[in-house]
């Protein structure tokens, strides 16, 4: 049940960013993060955690994108998830000048 909350929720989230509501895209993986820690599945919560500092991101909140992506690549560094650790550092990099 959780798993089709979590899809059709980043499914949403990836509508929402087709539209330019970022705002609305962060609620929803906000809530889908809220739901999946609960589980305490943690390469979902991981990976959440991407998404969501890919769209924080984009609105410009690039030290809060980093710390979310710094909490996702100490997962994935003790899942040894090399794909994950790779996304994470490209995530919470400056921007380029």
């Amino acid at each position: 049940m959780v798993l089709a909350y979590l899809q059709t929720r980043t499914l949403r989230a990836s509508l929402a960013l087709a539209r330019d509501d970022v705002r609305e895209a962060t609620r929803l993986l906000e809530d889908s993060l809220v739901a999946i820690r609960i589980t305490g599945r943690a390469r979902w919560i991981a990976w959440i955690l991407v998404q969501l500092a890919a769209v924080t991101r984009l609105d410009g909140q690039r030290e809060r994108a980093a710390a979310m992506a710094g909490e996702a690549l100490v997962i994935f560094q003790r899942l040894g998830d090399r794909d994950g650790e790779t996304e994470c550092r490209r995530l919470a990099a400056p921007a380029p000048a």
